[in-house]
């Protein structure tokens, strides 16, 4: 990682993640130039930065439903992103920025 950022081929991006609704098991994975998380989303966000890379996506994919559909909130450096409740599964893909 050191590396790829030192030559530009990867930059870190900050992201907010945390569950819009109740607290209750929904967790997602986080995927982004090599980066892998699995997050047990609370109401409480995480704050991290995450290697992009200039051009990419960072991908969050549905891993457990507590009930309801898994209810995720996601901000950038820019602001908030609108997203709808993720299943099992599903994965969205967010222009690296």
């Amino acid at each position: 990682l050191r590396a790829s950022l030192k030559d530009g081929s990867v930059r870190l991006s900050l992201i907010r993640l945390w569950d819009t609704q109740d607290e209750d098991g929904d967790q997602v994975e986080v995927l982004s130039a090599g980066f892998r998380q699995r997050l047990t989303i609370l109401n409480k966000p995480y704050i991290f930065f995450v290697p992009i890379q200039p051009g990419g996506t960072v991908r969050i994919k549905g891993v457990h439903d507590g009930g309801g559909g898994i209810t995720l909130g996601v901000a950038t450096a820019l602001g908030p992103v609108s997203l709808p409740r993720l299943s099992i599964g599903q994965i969205l893909e967010l222009p690296a920025q």
